[in-house]
């Protein structure tokens, strides 16, 4: 399963629906084909591009929620041994409503889930040994702007995210089935992660 069943509305369901089947795969996909060899060779870890364009992407379908993007220190138990690493998220609030989406594990269940203001990593299953020690919120409108290109497919935030939207919009026309199996083509090949 990709993603942890979570008490969600239903407009945060069909937001979670589109960002985990289609938004992250069509992400993956560019990147993984901007420079697959560097793309690899960083486990295809792609944190802060999936944090910062996906907070981008879902501002349109939350648009009652506040979109944040943050950048934390976490320490986490790997093969026995405790090791510290930063990574980045996305949290959506609305009145005493939080949800932390994290979209770009490759090993681990994604995240679409409640949670309190204060505790933004839910303690559940595949998340027992990750501790989140502190964390940054970064400035969302300035990154989804900047003329800095992204680092695997060298183009600037804004034009990445038009050609995301533009294949999403090829894949919605596309059934159902064809949907669901580019996604798990993206999955297989980016991560540990099977739907």
């Amino acid at each position: 399963m990709l993603c942890f069943e979570a008490n969600l509305t239903e407009q945060e369901e069909k937001a979670r629906d589109e960002m985990v089947y289609l938004f992250n795969p069509v992400l993956k996909f560019l990147l993984m084909n901007g420079n697959p060899t560097e793309f690899f060779k960083y486990g295809c870890n792609s944190c802060r591009q999936t944090a910062i364009l996906g907070a981008g992407y879902l501002r349109n379908l939350l648009p009652s929620y506040n979109i944040s993007v943050y950048e934390g220190s976490f320490i986490e138990k790997l093969n026995g041994e405790y090791v510290p690493y930063e990574h980045a998220f996305i949290v959506a609030s609305k009145g005493d409503r939080n949800l932390v989406i994290d979209l770009s594990r490759t090993s681990k269940r994604l995240l679409f889930q409640e949670t309190n203001a204060n505790m933004v990593y839910p303690e559940i299953e595949d998340y027992d040994d990750v501790v989140k020690i502190g964390q940054e919120r970064l400035d969302l409108d300035d990154l989804l702007n900047t003329d800095c290109p992204e680092y695997f497919t060298g183009w600037k935030p804004d034009k990445l995210m038009e050609i995301i939207k533009v294949m999403i919009d090829v894949l919605k026309a596309k059934p159902e089935e064809e949907q669901l199996k580019f996604c798990d083509s993206i999955y297989s090949k980016t991560t540990k992660l099977r739907r």
